[in-house]
């Protein structure tokens, strides 16, 4: 059998190649992830990889029914992809357009195998044969080609638009794959009912398109966690209403005493729900609170607003904080300085979701060590680690011109470090 190897066929598989890669790099960067709107949008990128990969070889081998297969992979492709930028948004499934969706799925099925909806031409200027779609079919075909444009072309956006400016540089990239380009091969993509080579022109772009989206994905994973919720401020303290433990992800002029005297009187007032462990949703102005009581500690976190995945963060956090500082909490230790290695448990449960510290590139982080400043809670940490003054300043001159996550990667290599020093001491004794 003579193969129709075409340059089609060629740009096809690259955008398959492409797709698989953004698959690939989505599960290795976020192996820990648990949001179900990533989940769904995984979904929808493996049946766009299927769809271009099932068209590479209907091309191939002229195949009319992988011709009709191929298509038929538009439905679950769009249908995934809108469930994801639902749950994104609300953490629900349902809307009106995926219901007006379902309600097309059975008439581009029943087209899609009907008689004539396929034709075999050939192509003018480049000497091949090629299936497309016809008549009503190719209407439909069009429809949710489109469809399944606008939707990456709008989650890309979304997140753009909620992306803390720490991330904007790799939220462009990731709008400029989803969006733009997107956006430009889907009118390349029109232009094949002027002529059917424009597939190939269309298919590159989306090629192009796809590796703005992977490297934005590697430089920062985070970007897939900011549509549903920003997370604020979590306090720890104990059950005689001292805080013992907190952690800011945006600017919080809040007093950490005035903030756990709130939770106590939150507790006070939900005695019921709080002495059977239970969670509490307080809804704020901008926001929720979230109070979790356990055996040993009482726990406060601030969101933009509720969520099952974040509740989850929540009890696992707490759940590991009271096994680490088990001895400290039963022995009623006060000393905030004893808890400070839970820093370590915050990057452990709750490094998905990214600092809305800075604000602006006037902001102190990204200035200099002149006139920038650590946060108080890293800062005291520096000290206690570099003894000599000088060092010191050396040291946070080289942090506060770098970004946030530096710190506390910075910190990590310390604790581990301090652990093996420790082990080798006991062995050499």
């Amino acid at each position: 059998m003579e193969l129709n190897l075409t340059i089609e066929v060629i740009t096809g598989s690259l955008v398959v190649f492409i797709l698989l890669g953004m698959l690939i790099l989505s599960y290795l960067k976020l192996r820990h992830a648990q949001m179900k709107s990533l989940f769904f949008i995984r979904l929808s990128w493996l049946f766009m990889a299927m769809f271009f990969l099932v068209e590479v070889f209907s091309d191939l081998f002229l195949n009319v029914f992988l011709a009709r297969l191929y298509n038929l992979f538009l439905i679950p492709m769009v249908f995934f992809y809108l469930i994801g930028i639902n749950y994104s948004k609300k953490e629900s499934v349902y809307s009106v357009s995926l219901i007006i969706l379902l309600l097309l799925v059975p008439i581009f099925c029943i087209l899609a195998f009907s008689p004539n909806s396929l034709v075999i031409i050939a192509v003018s200027g480049f000497n091949y044969l090629k299936i497309v779609s016809a008549g009503l079919f190719d209407v439909f075909v069009s429809l949710f080609t489109l469809i399944s444009t606008i939707l990456p072309a709008y989650w890309g956006i979304l997140i753009w638009r909620n992306t803390p400016f720490l991330y904007k540089k790799e939220a462009f990239l990731l709008v400029l794959g989803t969006s733009i380009l997107t956006a430009f091969a889907m009118i390349i993509y029109l232009l094949v009912f002027v002529h059917p080579s424009f597939v190939m022109l269309s298919d590159l772009i989306l090629v192009i398109a796809g590796c703005f989206v992977i490297y934005a994905i590697t430089k920062e994973p985070k970007l897939l966690y900011i549509l549903p919720f920003s997370v604020n401020r979590i306090v720890v303290k104990d059950h005689d209403g001292h805080p013992i433990f907190s952690h800011d992800w945006s600017e919080s002029r809040i007093n950490e005493k005035i903030f756990t005297g709130f939770i106590n009187a939150v507790q006070i007032m939900s005695e019921e729900v709080m002495n059977i462990g239970g969670l509490l949703d307080i809804n704020l102005q901008e926001g929720i609170l979230i109070v979790y009581n356990s055996k040993f500690v009482t726990i406060g976190l601030v969101a933009s607003k509720s969520s099952t995945l974040l509740r989850d963060c929540l009890r696992n956090f707490t759940h590991d904080f009271e096994i680490q500082f088990e001895h400290l909490l039963k022995t009623s230790s006060k000393d905030i300085k004893k808890y400070e290695s839970a820093y370590l448990l915050i990057d452990k449960h709750f490094s998905n979701f990214p600092y809305r510290i800075i604000q602006d590139k006037r902001h102190p982080l990204l200035i200099s060590a002149k006139t920038g400043k650590l946060p108080l809670q890293i800062d005291d940490k520096f000290y206690q680690i570099f003894k000599d003054d000088e060092e010191l300043e050396e040291i946070k001159a080289e942090l506060i011109r770098s970004s946030i996550d530096s710190h506390d990667n910075f910190l990590n290599l310390y604790e581990e470090l301090k652990d093996d020093k420790e082990v080798f001491e006991e062995n050499e004794d």
